[in-house]
Order: C-alpha cells, then sequence, then structure tokens
C-alpha cells in the first residue's frame, strides 16, 4: 500500500523532529557552558568563598538542566543533566536536593555514572556533617575505581578534609598523589597551591618549591602565578641563596610581564638586603618605594618598615609615628593598617610618659620646709605647673613596658626597671619590676 502522506507533510515532520532533538541538545550544551564557566571562576579564586559571578553560573546550570528534564523528558541528556545539575548543586550548599538527584543516577545511570555520584554523594555527606562516612565512602571509591579522574578527584577531597581535621601529613600525602594522577590542568594547579602552601607552613622547603613551581606551570590565575614566584624568591632567601634570589629579581623587574608585581618585588629586595646586612641599602630603597607606588599596598607596608627602622635602629620617635600614621593613609585595606596604628598609639603614650617625667624633674624636692612651703605658694599661684596624677616609678614602669612589648628595646627596658628597684624601694612598683626581671 503507497503513503497517502505528500512529500512536504513528510519534509515537515522531519524537520520538526530535527528542531526538536536540536533544541534539547542546545539547552543541555547550555548547562555544560554555564557549569565549565563556574568552575573556571572558582578555580581561580581557590581559597576563597565562591564568588557570586560562579554561584550565578551554578544556579543557571541548574535552570538549563532542570528545563530539559521538563520539556524533554525522554532526551538521551536525560541523565547527565541530572548529575550536572546535582554537581552544580553541591557547590550552592544545596545539598540535599543533590543527594536526590545522586540517587537517581545511583539508581539508573551507566557504570561511569554510578561511580561518578558515588563520589559526589560522599562530599555531600561530609559537607552536611557525617565526616567519617564521607572519608570511608571516598576512600572505598578510590581503591575500587580505575579512573584516573576520580582517583584524582577523591584524593584532593580527602586532602581537604584531613586539612580539616588538622592532619597535615595526611592531607600533603593525598595532595602529591592527587597532583600526579590529575590531568586536568585546572585542577593541577589548584593542588600544587594547595601542596605548596603546606609544606611551605611546615618549613619543607624544597617541597614548597617544586609546589610552586609547578603551580605556575599549570594554574589558570594570574594572582596565584605570581604568588607562586613571590614565594620561590622568600624560599631562596630562606635558604641563603642570595645571589639566585636577586637574579631572579632583576630579571622579574625587567619583564614587564611582571609589572603588576613589580612593588612587591621591590620589598623582597629591601628583605634580600636585610638578610645580607646591607642596611644602608634598606631606607634608601624603601624611599624610592613610597615614592613609585603611592597610594598601594606596597607602599604602605615600605611606610611601616620605614617607621620600623626608627624604632629600632635610629630611635627617633618623632619620625617614627610620622611613617606609621602614613601606613593607613596610603591603604586602610593593608595588613599593616592596624600594626601601625598600635605602633603609633604606643609611641603616643611613650611621649606623653616622658612629658610627665619631665614635669615631675621641674618640681623641687627640698627638705628645707621653708623652700617647701615657698613652693607649695607658687602652685597655688599658677597654673603653667600641673602635677602628673602617675608617679615617677609607675612611669618608669610603664615606659619599660613599652620598650620590651612594644619597641623590642629589652636591655632599654632592664634600665628602667632597675632604676625603680635602685631608686624607689618603698614603691609598690619595685615588686613588679623585680618580678619582671625575673622572668626577662
Amino acid at each position: 500500500m503507497r503513503s497517502t502522506l505528500a512529500p512536504e507533510t513528510i519534509l515537515y515532520s522531519v524537520l520538526l523532529i530535527g528542531l526538536g532533538g536540536c533544541a534539547y541538545f542546545n539547552t543541555f550544551y547550555n548547562a555544560q557552558q554555564y557549569y565549565q564557566e563556574a568552575e573556571k571562576i572558582r578555580l581561580q579564586k581557590e581559597g576563597e568563598t565562591i564568588p557570586i559571578t560562579a554561584m550565578d553560573k551554578y544556579g543557571k546550570t541548574v535552570q538549563k538542566c532542570q528545563k530539559v528534564l521538563n520539556d524533554f523528558p525522554e532526551s538521551k541528556f536525560r541523565l547527565d543533566a541530572i548529575l550536572l545539575m546535582a554537581k552544580a548543586r553541591f557547590y550552592r550548599s544545596d545539598y540535599d536536593l543533590a543527594l536526590g538527584n545522586l540517587k537517581t543516577i545511583s539508581e539508573v545511570g551507566s557504570e561511569q555514572q554510578i561511580e561518578e555520584a558515588g563520589y559526589w554523594r560522599a562530599l555531600c555527606k561530609w559537607k552536611k556533617g557525617n565526616v567519617q562516612t564521607g572519608i570511608n565512602e571516598l576512600t572505598v571509591l578510590l581503591e575500587s575505581s580505575e579512573s584516573k579522574n576520580i582517583q584524582s578527584k577523591c584524593h584532593l577531597s580527602l586532602a581537604e578534609i584531613a586539612q580539616e581535621l588538622k592532619e597535615p601529613e595526611t592531607a600533603m600525602s593525598h595532595l602529591q598523589e592527587g597532583a600526579r594522577l590529575t590531568q586536568n590542568r585546572d585542577e593541577k594547579g589548584v593542588i600544587y597551591g594547595r601542596l605548596a602552601e603546606m609544606a611551605f607552613n611546615r618549613e619543607e622547603y624544597e617541597l614548597a618549591e617544586d609546589g610552586y613551581s609547578n603551580v605556575i606551570a599549570h594554574s589558570l590565575s594570574k594572582n596565584n602565578v605570581e604568588k607562586a614566584h613571590l614565594q620561590i624568591l622568600k624560599i631562596l632567601r630562606i635558604q641563603k641563596k642570595y645571589r639566585s634570589a636577586s637574579r631572579k629579581i632583576k630579571g622579574m623587574l625587567a619583564d614587564d610581564k611582571f609589572n603588576r608585581i613589580s612593588g612587591n618585588l621591590e620589598l623582597e629586595l629591601v628583605q634580600l638586603y636585610r638578610a645580607q646586612g646591607e642596611f644602608s641599602e634598606i631606607e634608601t630603597r624603601l624611599e624610592s618605594i613610597v615614592n613609585d607606588y603611592q597610594r598601594t599596598l606596597v607602599s604602605a607596608e615600605a611606610y611601616y618598615q620605614l617607621g620600623q627602622i626608627y624604632t629600632s635602629e635610629k630611635w627617633n620617635l618623632v619620625k617614627a609615628k610620622e611613617y606609621f600614621d602614613l601606613v593607613s593613609k596610603e591603604s586602610s585595606k593593608s595588613l599593616f593598617s592596624p600594626m601601625a596604628k598600635s605602633r603609633s598609639k604606643a609611641i603616643s603614650t611613650y611621649q606623653e610618659a616622658e612629658k610627665d617625667l619631665d614635669s615631675h624633674g621641674n618640681i623641687p624636692i627640698e627638705e628645707d620646709t621653708t623652700q617647701a612651703a615657698s613652693y607649695q605658694d607658687t602652685l597655688s599661684t599658677s597654673v603653667s605647673i600641673i602635677i602628673p596624677e602617675r608617679t615617677v616609678p609607675e612611669l618608669y614602669y610603664q615606659l619599660a613596658d613599652l620598650e620590651a612589648f612594644s619597641f623590642n628595646r629589652y636591655p632599654q627596658s632592664i634600665e628602667f626597671l632597675n632604676i625603680i628597684i635602685n631608686e624607689y624601694p618603698d614603691s609598690p612598683f619595685q615588686a613588679k619590676s623585680m618580678f619582671a626581671l625575673a622572668f626577662d
């Protein structure tokens, strides 16, 4: 029996089917794109809170996947969409919703999908507070899976959990294995970054240097690459490889690629001078930095270092306070800002104590009652002489405290304490001073 359908009808039907297929493919493709973009942003900010832009893209991933499920329930991408939606929901902290999606995959997914769902299920349980369950499931999956990708992810997650549990050796072991197994450049940069930071904090500098070198080779984040270069310079300085550090700094300063961190490189050069005892170069270099990098974190740190020079080597509190006060003006976001404010406040307290001591020094101590009475008369008729509320021993004790704990000048602190002990035996601060010296 011959078909009675017109050629136009057949063509229309074929086009309709084709367009329907294109529609669900495009929707799922868009979901994948959003997820990949979110992942790139997240990995670039590794170690920080997931940025809002990434969270938004994870949300759009969920929306597109849901559209595939609602509009094209029989699509061949249905299970892929459910799994992708679960992963996006994990990063949005929607753990229960993610677990619901993963349950579906575990029941009807392919072997590969079931294995990946097992990984994300373990992560959800960990994040929900079932730490040991998460560890157990990741460990079982690590031993059973033949996928290097899954093995690498398991190592990375187990390292993160170990770090959370304050088990650095376990964490570093997992990171090393994860770095060896992963084929994903994004993840490789992240893993080596974590490994390098942990090794540096544990003073395992050779491992740290190797890790930072791999960050430079693999990381997609320009910030992380620049930070890795700076950390390698610190390691070279700590290992007293001054010549290598100096060559690297000068080479980077001559390369426009490192213009963003040129100020940091200048500061590292200052640290190099200090480590080598080349103190005559330090102040000149710092003054150059504050002029060349005004209103930046770099100039703020340089001003702080200048303030330190004038409270230690040169002992000029007026100049030091001027520098410390400039730190916050250069950058209120500087890590050195609160420390500079504390130092400036200590200097003001020190200067006030000195002023009060001078005032005490201007008050004559006479045994002659006639002269004493005459001085009291002077006090009653004069407003220019003010007797400080604090006694001389109390003021000396405060100066000793500031010398020791604000300015790290312990010999000067001991001098003040000895003055109290030897010259003011009846003061309650004599006992305090003796106690302080006993534990010095």
